[in-house]
């Protein structure tokens, strides 16, 4: 699951994207398109909460972080990175991780991206 950020124009380095309409609506990542172009911008589709499909330049994309204990995540880093793993505790700034229960990873909710099948 990722937000949309920085849509508005408003903020440091982020030009405006389409007027700022979808800023704050989270998706579900369906891919990825980079043309390895430096004039074409790599672009991302979602999955919105309504089944729209939107393709966002992927500069204005966050992760979205866990809520809570028994959630899956996407580990974007550690040696889980890439792997869906679960939370098992949760810190102020960072939470526990686990893949199968025998090793544990401690990671910074920014480098987690919380895991949705819908």
């Amino acid at each position: 699951m990722v937000k949309i950020r920085g849509t508005r124009g408003d903020s440091a380095g982020f030009a405006e994207w389409d007027h700022g309409k979808h800023e704050g609506r989270e998706g579900k990542l369906q891919g990825v398109l980079d043309t390895g172009s430096d004039y074409i911008p790599r672009t991302a589709t979602l999955v919105m909460d309504d089944r729209e499909s939107l393709t966002v330049p992927i500069i204005h994309l966050v992760p979205v972080p866990p809520t809570q204990v028994r959630n899956k995540v996407v580990a974007l880093d550690g040696r889980y990175k890439g792997q869906i793993v679960t939370v098992r505790d949760m810190m102020l700034d960072s939470c526990l991780v686990t893949h199968d229960d025998s090793m544990y990873d401690d990671l910074t909710h920014d480098r987690m991206c919380l895991y949705s099948e819908r």
